[in-house]
């Protein structure tokens, strides 16, 4: 409001009233010195009062600025008074946000939720603070951010700091369905006896329909095995590709190896920890097949229009994978999945409401992209298995394969309806026999025959085009471990 029009209305006021000579002699001076003044600043509360009238509220420019440089901080924070100006910033933002009865995006709340609980856990320095009301404020919005995007965390904690506090050890953590017991007895008994895994194993079910009493029992018997239902430990029904975070967040393990039930270890499940990028990041994910036009209804099984909408232009990291390029229809697999928990609690509580909500099962294919857009979404880094996914036959050379071709000749086509994650020397470290039900054996029925390493090959459902030069046979020592699998299995089909 400028100076003219301040006074403009306060003469305008002033003619309303009745004075005597004697009182207007005395008024003119006064209003003359208070307008002066109040124009030079002196009247510090009447100025800031009209300009919170007229001031605009943070452009969505500046807030999406200070939000994208403080997640891109949260790695590695050098100037703390400058993070905490920007976090200042963003909390007064949302003071103005609130007096305006405007809210922002579920991804922003979520991304400033990320930032609220990273520094409060971990870049508020004992007495670094020069706005002892920022780090106050802070602990407040957190608290309502968290309440608000995950009513869903266990009543017991008063927040996912908390939770995170009782985090500890190693563990594998699994979903079994009813449909899948036969298979998870044969996998979790050998997982003991046969690759010598010594961490405890957690089994998770939705509730007693999921599970009964007599199958639950036929697990529990398996040394170190124990089940758990979610029913018990959500507020909600969960069901399906909801499980797996859930499973992996209640799990209370500050390491996780998650694990489908129709995956087989060939090795150790617990060197997958032993990795340089899980040190770096906390994380490892796994490729899924270079898959063309599956997946969703519109064939594509990534909407990335909605991926763009959610997370922005996404990292490097991201945007050099196949299907970014249009060269394959999923990036993970996630029937295997390596996770600090303890590291990566705020990106899994983004997983976690990701599948919870309806619409995410409508751009992606179930939870498989959900962990690495979570990781996107807070700017923090994620890794992938570097040595990729190959296609499992079961086949011998001249056994038919796939629609058409008869042989594994040059160019032509073989069925692979298992696939297998690759380790170091090439060798496959386990087996994940989702398409089984599909096409080929029953699992633990007759050995595998060969692979191909196929990650930069193109799959048309279990059927690779491949170079005959390209088949694998397995080792001697796979061969051996695949066959205990199939003596264990039938003893347990025999029962």
């Amino acid at each position: 409001m400028t100076l003219l029009s301040v006074l403009a209305r306060d003469l305008q006021s002033l003619s309303k009233l009745k004075f005597t000579v004697s009182q207007m002699r005395l008024t003119f001076p006064v209003l003359t010195v208070c307008v002066l003044l109040a124009g030079l600043g002196f009247f510090g509360g009447w100025r800031h009062q009209s300009s919170a009238h007229s001031q605009e509220p943070p452009s969505l420019k500046s807030e999406m600025t200070a939000r994208n440089i403080l997640l891109e901080s949260l790695n590695d924070v050098t100037d703390f008074s400058s993070a905490e100006s920007h976090l200042h910033y963003l909390l007064q933002n949302q003071k103005v946000r609130r007096q305006r009865s405007t809210t922002a995006s579920w991804h922003q709340q979520a991304q400033l939720h990320a930032i609220l609980g990273h520094y409060l856990a971990n870049k508020f320095p004992h007495g670094s603070s020069k706005r002892p009301t920022t780090i106050e404020r802070a602990h407040v919005l957190f608290q309502l951010l968290e309440h608000k995007l995950y009513p869903w965390i266990p009543g017991h904690y008063n927040s996912s700091l908390e939770w995170k506090k009782n985090f500890a050890g190693r563990g594998l953590v699994t979903c079994v369905p009813s449909k899948y017991l036969e298979m998870a007895l044969t996998n979790l008994k050998g997982l003991r006896t046969i690759v010598g895994v010594d961490l405890p194993i957690h089994v998770y079910y939705a509730d007693e329909e999921d599970l009964g009493v007599e199958r639950r029992r036929q697990i529990q018997n398996i040394s170190g095995v124990f089940t758990f239902s979610l029913s018990r430990i959500y507020p909600m029904r969960l069901h399906g590709f909801q499980m797996k975070p859930f499973a992996m967040l209640a799990s209370g393990f500050a390491e996780v190896i998650w694990f489908d039930a129709d995956l087989v270890f060939l090795v150790n499940p617990q060197e997958l920890f032993d990795n340089r990028d899980y040190d770096e990041t906390g994380t490892v994910l796994f490729h899924d097949r270079t898959l063309v036009g599956w997946g969703t209804d519109s064939g594509a099984s990534i909407d990335w229009s909605w991926v763009h909408d959610l997370i922005g232009r996404g990292s490097d990291y991201l945007r050099s994978s196949h299907a970014f390029a249009g060269e394959a229809s999923n990036i993970v697999d996630s029937s295997a999945i390596v996770m600090h928990m303890g590291r990566n609690l705020l990106p899994m509580l983004v997983v976690a409401q990701l599948n919870l909500d309806p619409d995410t099962y409508a751009h992606v294919w179930g939870d498989k992209e959900t962990f690495w857009l979570a990781f996107e979404l807070l700017r923090k880094p994620w890794t992938m298995n570097q040595w990729g996914m190959s296609g499992v036959t079961f086949l011998q050379r001249n056994d038919s394969a796939c629609s058409g071709p008869t042989t594994w000749g040059k160019g032509q086509g073989a069925d692979l309806p298992a696939c297998g994650h690759m380790g170091p020397q090439d060798i496959v470290q386990m087996i994940h026999f989702s398409e089984s039900k599909l096409r080929g054996p029953a699992p633990f029925t007759v050995q595998p025959v060969g692979y191909v390493p196929a990650l930069d090959k193109l799959w048309h459902a279990t059927c690779v085009q491949f170079e005959a030069d390209d088949l694998k046979e397995f080792r001697l020592s796979q061969i051996e471990v695949f066959q205990r699998y199939i003596n264990l299995h039938a003893g347990f089909t025999e029962v």
